[in-house]
């Protein structure tokens, strides 16, 4: 885990966020720099750089990811939404994490 991470930090309770949900792979958190109405980043705790860095080895972790975004956004009755993983100058944060938007969204995202 690079020391550095602001996601890894969160994942491991070392910064505080308000943390809407948590198992032990995942987190999601609501965006501080929200895209939509509704914005939630899924964290993997799992320190994966980005989805371009993925790996064989990571399939099973992103099949939980899409499962985790999925029941969650049932969960908060989220009906219409998006997913999204941004890659190299889209990532502002170089940690794997999987956007969940929903609601009227800001620029063209």
């Amino acid at each position: 885990m690079p020391a550095d991470c602001i996601f890894c930090q969160i994942a491991h309770k070392e910064e505080l966020s308000p943390i809407k949900y948590e198992d032990e792979s995942f987190v999601i958190i609501p965006s501080k720099f929200p895209a939509a109405e509704t914005h939630f980043l899924v964290i993997p705790k799992e320190h994966i750089k980005s989805i371009a860095d993925v790996q064989s080895e990571n399939q099973q972790l992103l099949g939980v990811m899409l499962l985790v975004a999925s029941k969650f956004a049932k969960k908060q009755d989220i009906v219409d939404y998006k997913l999204i993983f941004n890659v190299g100058k889209y990532a502002q944060i170089p940690h794997l994490h999987l956007h969940l938007l929903s609601g009227d969204l800001k620029d063209n995202t």
